[in-house]
């Protein structure tokens, strides 16, 4: 898994990670995506490797609440992999034109440099209970995931829910989720010029109704997941 330090994940991590998956009689990931990362990155999982769609919950339908000013959030706090520095650089682009934009910042405080955190308009959440995080995505317009690699995203799905429209990187795993069109998705590898481009794009034409209907729940629920692993797991002890 050499090519994973390029995703900000500690040497000691990968070794722990390669032993534990060496002894597993078959490894079950949360996508698509995730399944295909794993095998590229750990030969020695060759044939070992399957995936199910992680659960998605439906939930009643949050109001959404409009702000004085254009609200993006994210999750994943500091982590590298999630590249929320990047989207913070966007709204500063966007704050550049004019338009009074905020930024929330949900999840843990990795180490490393923080500065962006002081940044105009930036507010740092921090680690929330569920239910303050989906009143915080009840009061937001845009929430991206601009990250390296993510295994599924279920606070994009959180997100949409509360009425948030989402930008979503092209290495998503909930990408096989919703109905994604080309104008909702950036490259992991997106500049802030192109993300700010996308989040404008999204404040101005919300995409957050097409997204939500385009959930098939009985496709994607907890009970249909969990079929899917028993499934799996039946096939790696035969």
């Amino acid at each position: 898994m050499r090519s994973a330090n390029g995703l900000g994940i500690p040497e000691s991590q990968i070794k722990g990670y390669e032993g534990f998956t060496g002894r597993c009689s078959g490894i079950a990931a949360v996508s698509k995506l995730q399944a295909s990362f794993v095998a590229a990155e750990a030969s020695n999982l060759a044939g070992k490797i399957d995936w199910f769609f992680n659960g998605v919950e439906r939930r009643k339908p949050i109001v959404h609440v409009s702000e004085d000013c254009l609200v993006v959030s994210v999750s994943g706090g500091t982590c590298p992999i999630k590249c929320n520095e990047i989207v913070a650089a966007a709204c500063d682009l966007i704050g550049g034109q004019g338009v009074e934009v905020e930024l929330r910042v949900y999840g843990r405080n990795y180490a490393g440099d923080k500065s962006w955190l002081l940044a105009p308009g930036m507010r740092y959440m921090g680690r929330v209970e569920q239910h303050e995080f989906l009143q915080g995505l009840a009061e937001t317009d845009v929430f991206v995931t601009a990250s390296l690699h993510e295994s599924f995203g279920l606070s994009a799905i959180d997100a949409l829910q509360a009425g948030a429209s989402l930008l979503v990187s092209d290495a998503c795993g909930l990408n096989d989720t919703i109905a994604l069109q080309d104008s909702d998705i950036v490259s992991n590898e997106a500049t802030a010029e192109e993300i700010a481009e996308g989040i404008l794009r999204l404040w101005h034409g919300p995409n957050v109704e097409r997204l939500a209907v385009s959930i098939d729940y009985e496709r994607y629920s907890w009970d249909a997941a969990a079929r899917r692993v028993r499934d799996i797991c039946a096939g790696s002890l035969n």
